[in-house]
């Protein structure tokens, strides 16, 4: 991923989170309305609240999918390093030595 996906990650994942941080009030509200204009609004606020909700679904799907998919790719990169790393590491054992030519002082 380079530079500027990882600015676009991170500007989509800042909306997203406050995005989130607006809802709370909403979620946590315990307020059920009193009479039936009141619980009508609350109706009508929580079935915009499903369509935003509906909206945004697929922007986190999105940004969930980026994260696991460089997850994925760290997990790779890793696990080429080590192995890379335990090759050269014994590239110059006495086995390898003798294979390649390289005689060993006894």
């Amino acid at each position: 991923m380079g530079v500027l996906e990882v600015c676009q990650f991170a500007r989509d994942a800042s909306v997203a989170e406050a995005w989130l941080i607006a809802q709370e009030p909403y979620v946590t509200s315990k307020d059920l309305g009193y009479t039936v204009d009141e619980v009508e609004k609350l109706i009508k606020r929580h079935e915009a609240f499903e369509k935003s909700t509906a909206t945004w679904e697929e922007r986190f799907s999105a940004l969930e999918r980026l994260t696991t998919l460089e997850l994925l790719e760290m997990r790779q990169f890793i696990k080429d390093e080590l192995r890379s790393d335990k090759d050269s590491r014994y590239a110059h054992t006495p086995d390898k030595m003798q294979t390649s030519g390289i005689q060993k002082s006894s």
